[in-house]
């Protein structure tokens, strides 16, 4: 049984945010990783709350949740992780600050966001 990475609450408001379709998300290529295989989540889905917050979910969550593989050319943009993280570095940083051998997104995914 595969291990889900995307905080229970992360994703159903994603979910919500999305009108339950992944579709309505923008798609992040985890193109240029450094961090072990292990402590990276590959590709993400992102949408945005009312705030201009970031909701992310991993992509193979998504193809679990949405009982799909997640096509990246059917969503609303796709970006790379490097440009993803240039235009989002202050909030990255803000809530991915230690210094630590895993992936600041998927820190972000399994943060809880409970949308304050």
């Amino acid at each position: 049984m595969e291990k889900c990475y995307t905080h229970c609450c992360n994703v159903a408001r994603f979910i919500n945010n999305v009108h339950g379709n992944w579709r309505n998300s923008m798609y992040v290529t985890c193109s240029v990783c450094k961090y072990k295989q292990e402590a990276c989540c590959n590709d993400l889905l992102v949408s945005f709350d009312k705030e201009g917050k970031p909701l992310i979910i991993t992509v193979t969550d998504a193809n679990f949740i949405f009982g799909t593989i997640i096509d990246k050319s059917e969503c609303l943009l796709e970006l790379s992780n490097a440009k993803f993280r240039c235009i989002f570095e202050n909030y990255l940083d803000k809530y991915t600050h230690e210094v630590t051998s895993d992936c600041p997104f998927l820190k972000i995914a399994k943060m809880v966001n409970n949308g304050k």
